[in-house]
């Protein structure tokens, strides 16, 4: 993933009301016209709920390709 693809993705998962799952936050994304890129990479993570941004970003961890642009 493209770095400004990725800080967009930031900026609509900072727009979600949390707690969300998976589906809600892939659907709000969309409606925020998060690229096409960032919504494929939100596919990938597990099926859960999720209580903020950042325990959305962490799944990105464990997603090859993506650790570089959480700085690791």
């Amino acid at each position: 993933m493209q770095k400004e693809s990725f800080n967009e993705l930031q900026n609509a998962l900072e727009k979600v009301v949390y707690p969300a799952n998976k589906t809600k936050i892939i659907e709000m994304s969309k409606s925020l016209n998060a690229p096409s890129e960032a919504i494929k990479a939100l596919e990938k993570i597990p099926d859960k709920e999720y209580q903020s941004s950042s325990d959305v970003l962490q799944e990105f961890k464990g997603i090859k390709g993506f650790a570089h642009l959480l700085g690791m």
